[in-house]
């Protein structure tokens, strides 16, 4: 960013508590966000500049812009999936049904990722969501 005649970075890691987990831009490449595995999420735009930035109260895995760039899902350590407004507020919890008496292990969430394919997206069918676990459960 530049201020004052001087360039400044704005966007760092400079978190000594926790580590990236995640990173992804928004489908149309204007807003990446970042997320920490504490649950800090930062959103920034393409220029560099900090949108905004909140503390999530979950442990965060994996993130995931809507095709719409209206949502952010998160998958938590937990193994849930927590869909957000793209401003940070929470909406609902996605009800995952593939569970049962499972061990919590099992329960990882290896990826989140929409389906876009322009030419099966419909206002009858949106796009899918896939959520990938790391014990093989779609």
């Amino acid at each position: 960013m530049l201020h004052d005649n001087q360039w400044y970075e704005e966007m760092i890691n400079n978190r000594k508590k926790s580590t990236v987990n995640d990173i992804k831009w928004s489908t149309d490449g204007t807003k990446v966000c970042i997320i920490y595995k504490d649950g800090a999420v930062i959103i920034g735009s393409v220029d560099g500049s900090r949108e905004w930035g909140k503390e999530l109260p979950h442990s965060l895995s994996k993130v995931e812009w809507s095709p719409d760039n209206k949502l952010l899902i998160f998958a938590t350590q937990e193994g849930d999936a927590r869909v957000y407004s793209s401003l940070g507020n929470p909406m609902h919890k996605i009800k995952i049904f593939c569970f049962q008496d499972t061990n919590p292990e099992d329960k990882t969430i290896a990826s989140l990722e929409w389906y876009r394919n322009s030419k099966m997206n419909t206002d009858e069918t949106p796009p899918g969501l896939a959520i990938a676990y790391v014990n093989g459960m779609v």
